[in-house]
C-alpha cells in the first residue's frame, strides 16, 4: 500500500512539474512573440511616412532611417526645401547637400538642423561661398565669389566681412587690409591694376571705402 501511495504521489508532482514547464515554455514565446510583433508594426509604421523631421520646411515626405519615429541616420526630406544626407534626432546633422525652394543649394556640415562648420552656398543668382558657418551664418574664414568677377577672402562676423580680408575686383585692382561690417575701414593698402593709376598704390588709412588723407601714396 505504501508503495502504491508513493508512485501515485510521484506520478501526481511530475505531471504538476510538467504543466508548470510547458506553461512557462508557453508564456516565454507569447512574450518574445509579442515583442517581435510590437518591433514590426513599429517598423512598417516608421518606414510608411509617419517619422517626424523637426525642420519645417522639409516635412513632407521621409524615406530613410529612422530611431522612435524621428529621422535618424541617412536620409532624404521632401518638403518646400529638400534635404539628403544624414539626420540625427530629426535634424539634419553631417555633412550634406540641402537645396532651398529658391534654388539656393548647401553642401556641407550640419549641426543640430544648423548650418555649423565648413560649407559651400551655391546662391541660384550666381554668387558663392565657399568657408566657415555658425548657427546658418557665414562666420570664419571665407571666400564669397561675386557673379561679376569681384572676390573677397577674409573673416566674416555674424554673415558680415568684418577683420582682415583681400578683395580683388574683376578688373584687377586688389585691397588688403581691414574690414568692417562690409565696408573697407581701418588700415590698409590698395593696388591698382587697371586705368590711369595701374601699377600705383596707397598704403594708410580708410573711412568708409574712401581714403584718409594720412597714409603713403606709391606713383609708378
Amino acid at each position: 500500500m505504501k508503495n502504491n501511495l508513493v508512485n501515485k504521489n510521484f506520478i501526481i508532482i511530475f505531471f504538476i512539474s510538467i504543466s508548470i514547464v510547458l506553461l512557462t515554455v508557453s508564456l516565454f514565446k507569447t512574450n518574445i512573440g509579442s515583442k517581435y510583433i510590437n518591433i514590426s508594426i513599429d517598423y512598417a509604421y516608421n518606414i510608411t511616412g509617419n517619422v517626424k523631421v523637426k525642420k519645417i520646411e522639409l516635412q513632407g515626405k521621409y524615406i530613410g532611417e529612422n530611431k522612435r519615429a524621428l529621422a535618424e541616420g541617412l536620409g532624404k526630406s521632401i518638403g518646400i526645401d529638400s534635404y539628403e544626407g544624414y539626420f540625427k534626432e530629426g535634424n539634419p546633422h553631417g555633412n550634406r547637400k540641402y537645396i532651398w525652394s529658391n534654388g539656393n543649394q548647401y553642401n556641407g556640415e550640419w549641426k543640430n538642423g544648423k548650418m555649423t562648420g565648413k560649407g559651400i552656398m551655391l546662391y541660384s543668382i550666381g554668387h558663392k561661398y565657399d568657408g566657415e558657418w555658425l548657427n546658418d551664418t557665414m562666420f570664419g574664414k571665407g571666400v564669397f565669389y561675386w557673379k561679376n568677377g569681384d572676390k573677397y577672402d577674409g573673416t566674416w562676423v555674424n554673415g558680415k566681412r568684418t577683420g582682415k580680408g583681400n578683395y580683388y575686383w574683376k578688373n584687377g585692382d586688389k585691397y588688403e587690409g581691414e574690414i568692417v561690417n562690409g565696408k573697407i575701414n581701418g588700415k590698409g593698402t590698395i593696388y591698382w591694376e587697371s586705368g590711369k593709376r595701374k601699377g600705383e598704390k596707397f598704403e594708410g588709412n580708410f573711412i568708409n571705402e574712401k581714403i584718409k588723407v594720412f597714409g603713403c601714396y606709391f606713383y609708378k
